[in-house]
């Protein structure tokens, strides 16, 4: 799985939504520390360095629908790659 809880698929797939860590606590029901929390956790269970890199990992997992990537195996994802995916 892309991520190790559902609390992070909910951040990141707010955040890919609503664009701002700020409306994931929003829409969570929780403070900024504790969202940033779990979009910082989703980063670290992806392999990057950035909550734009990650919202552009999970959506493209979600958009694969079914076909996960080994982290051996899984590209990595730069700065730029993640700027377009999400644009």
């Amino acid at each position: 799985d892309v991520c190790s809880s559902d609390l992070q698929k909910v951040a990141l797939a707010t955040l890919a939504d609503m664009g701002t860590q700020q409306a994931v606590a929003d829409a969570m029901g929780v403070s900024y520390e504790t969202a940033r929390e779990h979009i910082h956790h989703a980063c670290k269970r992806l392999g990057v360095h950035t909550a734009v890199q990650a919202v552009a990992v999970f959506v493209r997992h979600e958009t694969l629908a079914g076909t996960q990537h080994s982290r051996a195996t899984r590209p990595c994802v730069s700065d730029d790659q993640a700027n377009a995916a999400l644009s």
